[in-house]
């Protein structure tokens, strides 16, 4: 039985559509993450930027809108994780890589709903548990980069990337300082955290950038 020539044009123009929405959403993520931060960090007009982590912005006043901020990452990672899926020739490395990102996605959501306390010098049980979860999404984003990195030299039309991704990864390492960053506080712990998002939200721009040029190819004509 031969299929209706318009359905298998229904069906190629869906995929693309669909993909190139996901591609759009990871681009727009991170720019709603950097304003809601900004203005979180305007209102707080007495806040120590140098030594406040991001966490401890969804404390207090207007704490509000860096839990929506968290929940915005999540949702970008997320649809950034769908279009990685959608346009790459599947690999083990990519595999792996896509599994991380789902976990820092949920990260991210858990961070939003169990905040920080707004001192350093408070230990509480709901600090402990969002410093654990931000220290394991912290430690998988750089293995991310790693796996991403070999996934990308295998597929020629991603390859290009590859040492920038490395190097992404590389960058996080040293911003973040590993689980470190989380721990140990010090007074230039805040533009030690800002460090390693902006390099993590840039690397999600430029895949996600990728990904909608490569969006309207369909992986059976790759």
């Amino acid at each position: 039985m031969e299929t209706n020539p318009k359905s298998r044009k229904s069906l190629s123009a869906t995929t693309p559509n669909k993909a190139r929405l996901l591609a759009v959403l990871s681009i727009i993520g991170p720019i709603i993450f950097v304003m809601l931060t900004s203005v979180a960090m305007l209102l707080k007009r007495d806040a120590d930027f140098a030594g406040r982590t991001i966490s401890q912005l969804a404390t207090g006043d207007y704490g509000w809108l860096e839990t929506i901020a968290f929940v915005s990452v999540a949702l970008t990672l997320l649809a950034f994780t769908m279009t990685l899926k959608k346009n790459h020739s599947p690999n083990p490395h990519l595999d792996k890589g896509l599994i991380m990102l789902y976990i820092v996605a949920v990260c991210f959501l858990l961070m939003a709903a169990i905040p920080t306390e707004a001192s350093h010098a408070i230990w509480t049980t709901k600090r402990v548990i969002h410093v654990i979860i931000g220290s394991a999404a912290a430690i998988l984003f750089p293995l991310v980069c790693f796996f991403m990195s070999k996934a990308f030299s295998l597929d020629p039309r991603w390859k290009h990337l590859s040492e920038y991704t490395l190097i992404s990864g590389l960058l996080c390492v040293t911003a973040g300082g590993g689980i470190l960053f989380m721990i140990i506080w010090w007074p230039m712990s805040g533009i030690q955290e800002y460090l390693l998002f902006l390099d993590a939200l840039i690397w999600i721009e430029v895949i996600s950038i990728r990904s909608f040029k490569l969006a309207g190819i369909l992986p059976s004509d790759h």
